[in-house]
């Protein structure tokens, strides 16, 4: 259950890609949505274009668009690309002849794997489509 803040920026640039559904848009336009550098876009969109998330073309008539329709595209998809990492790591090893010691971290990973599975299983609910039609439905201004 590990979401990190390259996980929202890629979300947030695909959710740009389906914007313009069907043509290139280039990184520095991304950049300017997310509030960041294009380095720090293009860096994500190498992982996006090798999950197979997102197309990208060199050149100055190149640029990025989704592989395939926003609406078959998940946060789940987006989650995976940007590398899930496990949601229980062991610590230190416990004392084995403490009753917490030779329990806790057993119980605890199967909980928190619970958790996690919940957590994949709301992802995988939510498409980039059902937000850029959110983002649509409560934008004030047309860009």
């Amino acid at each position: 259950m590990y979401a990190n803040s390259q996980f929202v920026v890629a979300v947030h640039m695909l959710t740009v890609l389906a914007r313009y559904s069907g043509e290139r848009v280039n990184s520095e336009l991304m950049a300017r949505s997310v509030n960041t550098s294009p380095v720090i876009i293009r860096r994500i969109l190498a992982k996006l274009v090798h999950g197979g998330l997102v197309t990208a073309a060199a050149g100055a008539a190149g640029g990025s668009m989704l592989a395939r329709p926003a609406e078959q595209i998940t946060l789940l998809d987006v989650y995976r690309v940007e590398g899930k990492r496990p949601v229980c790591l062991p610590g230190n090893e416990p004392n084995r002849e403490c009753m917490v010691g030779r329990s806790v971290q057993g119980i605890l990973c199967g909980k928190l794997a619970h958790a996690e599975e919940a957590f994949e299983n709301q992802l995988a609910q939510v498409t980039i489509a059902d937000l850029y039609h959110e983002c649509a439905g409560q934008s004030m201004f047309s860009d």
